[in-house]
């Protein structure tokens, strides 16, 4: 006899389920999705509000897990908007993020624009401090040189006006350093023993020392790709495409 309250199920889009196979994910990451597609297509919605608190009850799991583990998806998001506006922002001009990227995607989106080109490229990033990362609102790109990328006057002189119109103001510069195969072996031995990071030419020397920010007025600061970014707003709204 057939139960008068069948299993309910949520079907799922086959372009999702496939888009989803190539990803390599966490257990946490799969959870967050599975916890939206409950809450959305479950529904026949295509949003809904939430809190972190609520999905890590739900998960049965720690909120800052969780809340990494989320950031980590919706920054997953902005590396194809990144490299979209790379692609435009080879004028003056440049292009604008809406809304701003922080640091870390803008960062993965830059690394993988460039990785398999065999020319070397300059992209930078326009943003402000946001906590304990950059919020990226525009960016230039200067391209297409083998062995070589000249910095335009146009660039040079945005970089300096935006460092120095606002306090908070940051600028991110992307060098990329492409393998052309010319080089000796002993060239890539050496690259290897510092942990393939790039080796700064006499021009880019001459660049950095040239473009010295005076300590007095403030000062070029490094950042590490790998510094975790922060939401001011711990509430959202998830949605599937």
């Amino acid at each position: 006899m057939a139960s008068a309250n069948p299993d309910q199920f949520v079907r799922l889009s086959t372009t999702l389920l496939e888009a989803l196979l190539p990803c390599h994910l966490t257990g946490v990451e799969l959870r967050i999705i599975l916890w939206v597609l409950r809450n959305t297509d479950g529904w026949n919605r295509k949003r809904t509000p939430f809190r972190w608190y609520q999905i890590a009850k739900k998960l049965g799991g720690n909120r800052a897990v969780v809340w990494r583990a989320g950031q980590r998806l919706l920054q997953a998001n902005d590396v194809p908007r990144v490299k979209a506006a790379i692609k435009r922002g080879v004028t003056e001009k440049g292009a604008v993020f809406r809304p701003a990227v922080n640091r870390n995607p803008f960062l993965c989106g830059c690394l993988d624009f460039t990785e398999s080109l065999p020319e070397e490229h300059l992209i930078v990033g326009y943003g402000y401090r946001y906590g304990r990362t950059t919020e990226v609102e525009r960016v230039q790109h200067v391209a297409r040189e083998e062995r070589r990328v000249s910095i335009p006057d146009y660039v040079r002189k945005e970089i300096r006006r935006h460092h120095f119109h606002r306090s908070d103001a940051e600028v991110i510069v992307f060098h990329n350093h492409p393998r052309t195969g010319h080089e000796p072996e002993w060239f890539y031995t050496l690259k290897s023993l510092l942990q393939d990071l790039p080796i700064a030419s006499n021009d880019d020397r001459q660049q950095v020392q040239l473009h010295a920010v005076n300590p007095s007025s403030g000062q070029w600061r490094a950042r590490s790709a790998k510094e975790p970014g922060r939401s001011a707003n711990p509430r959202g709204i998830a949605g599937t495409p």
